[in-house]
């Protein structure tokens, strides 16, 4: 995949990685997108899917196809969540049973947002009302 002397990289070059998420995590976006673009690039979807969970990366994914005209469909997925409310991912299995309980707070926090259903939920998500309920949880706001 990179050999040696590898020297291009590919790049979203606005604040989009570098806000939110990409703040404490520098590199971690520039990588995404330069990996996501050699894929592409090797396989040649038409279509490609993204969980709407990581919804900055669904966002600068969408932008680097559209800025380089790569004729890819982008196709948000819906959250899908485990039986306790966490958001499914990989990485849940390296959560402790602690860390895993402090993790289901912003899930019950958007969920007792009042008049807000769960498309818009997801959309949008936390207001004062969610970050009220996190913060006497006992979570921390990262951004």
């Amino acid at each position: 995949m990179y050999p040696d002397g590898f020297a291009t990289f590919v790049e979203v070059q606005s604040e989009m990685p570098r806000q939110l998420c990409g703040k404490t995590r520098p590199i971690h976006f520039p990588r995404r997108v330069h990996g996501r673009f050699k894929l592409f690039n090797i396989v040649t979807p038409d279509k490609a899917f993204f969980g709407q969970k990581d919804a900055q990366q669904l966002a600068i994914i969408r932008r680097m196809v559209l800025d380089l005209s790569m004729g890819i469909e982008i196709v948000g997925c819906p959250i899908i969540r485990e039986a306790d409310g966490l958001a499914k991912s990989s990485r849940n299995t390296y959560l402790s049973a602690e860390e895993r309980k402090a993790a289901l707070v912003l899930s019950r926090a958007v969920k007792a947002r009042p008049g807000a259903g769960p498309e818009r939920r997801e959309k949008r998500g936390c207001n004062r009302q969610c970050h009220a309920c996190a913060y006497r949880a006992g979570a921390a706001r990262a951004y």
